[in-house]
């Protein structure tokens, strides 16, 4: 017991540091968190700290397993598999892996004892000038097929746009654009790649077309793609997260306003008027009939 309290300890000590630190250097440390295997690898502590990381090419990694259980550090992807460019074997408790990279590249790695924990490491050479790509917080759009905002009904197809900034200096070409969709049980219900050119300093919205089949609320997962070897060295920013709730079809006419990120939060504070149809004139009679026969009432008694 005294033992996981001083891992424990030891992980937040490292997550505060290492949180508020650029994660680049020729030698770089990755630590393997504690309780991994069980905390689902929440996107404010992922199992590899930091998720992201970025050396010079000759530098190395170390991974440091500060958890109680074994893990690997393996290249690939756990939907994929490893694809054999380094595997450091188990990892035990309170042991370290170092890893050398001489490659110029951007490589995904997973930890094949829990699928949930994954990484990825970029090698770039030095050079000044380099792609930098980012998701634009608040440019989520989704329309339909005559590109015209829309409701999310099932049965209706959308197309989602997101938007992706490169604030480098050079053009980044042929990147794929990855959109994961997951339903409020955590399945997955949407996976789709785009391919698109992103020109330096320039903004480019990346869409999707899906069609919801149940009403719900989903998650949306952005994410350019790791196995790209650009030169992009952003830490994180390369992925983002959205909600969408999709409603049923015959509730169409719900508060379209809850379709996009980027809406004030003022405009959520709708107020549904029920509306009454043909039988108003009749409610409206029957009520000056009774305020009538009331007042009439009460002058008799007088």
């Amino acid at each position: 017991m005294q033992k996981e309290i001083i891992l424990l300890i030891v992980s937040i000590a490292v997550f505060t540091s290492v949180s508020t630190m650029p994660a680049f250097a020729s030698n770089a440390q990755v630590y393997i968190t504690n309780g991994n295997s069980t905390n689902g690898c929440p996107s404010i502590s992922p199992c590899f700290l930091p998720y992201q990381v970025t050396v010079s090419a000759g530098g190395t990694i170390t991974w440091t397993n500060l958890d109680n259980k074994t893990h690997t550090a393996t290249t690939g992807t756990s939907n994929y598999g490893p694809v054999g460019t380094f595997d450091s074997g188990m990892i035990e408790p309170g042991k370290s892996f170092t890893q050398f990279f001489g490659t110029v590249g951007k490589y995904p790695y997973y930890d094949k004892t829990n699928p949930l924990a994954t990484g990825i490491i970029i090698v770039q050479s030095g050079k000044a000038n380099h792609a930098e790509l980012a998701w634009v917080n608040g440019s989520l759009n989704i329309s339909d097929q005559f590109g015209n905002t829309t409701s999310t009904v099932s049965g209706k197809s959308i197309t989602i746009t997101k938007d992706v900034y490169n604030s480098g200096g050079i053009d980044a070409r042929s990147i794929m654009f990855r959109l994961k969709i997951t339903n409020s049980t955590n399945l997955l219900v949407y996976d789709n790649f785009i391919n698109a050119n992103i020109g330096a300093k320039q903004t480019v919205p990346i869409s999707f077309n899906w069609m919801p089949t149940k009403p719900g609320n989903y998650q949306l997962f952005f994410d350019a793609d790791p196995s790209n070897t650009i030169g992009d060295t952003n830490e994180n920013n390369d992925i983002a997260h959205n909600s969408l709730m999709i409603f049923n079809t015959t509730n169409s006419q719900i508060d379209k306003t809850k379709i996009s990120d980027n809406t004030p939060e003022s405009n959520y504070n709708a107020t549904i008027v029920p509306e009454f149809g043909q039988l108003a004139p009749i409610i409206l009679a029957a009520s000056i009939t009774s305020i009538i026969i009331l007042s009439s009432k009460r002058i008799i008694n007088r």
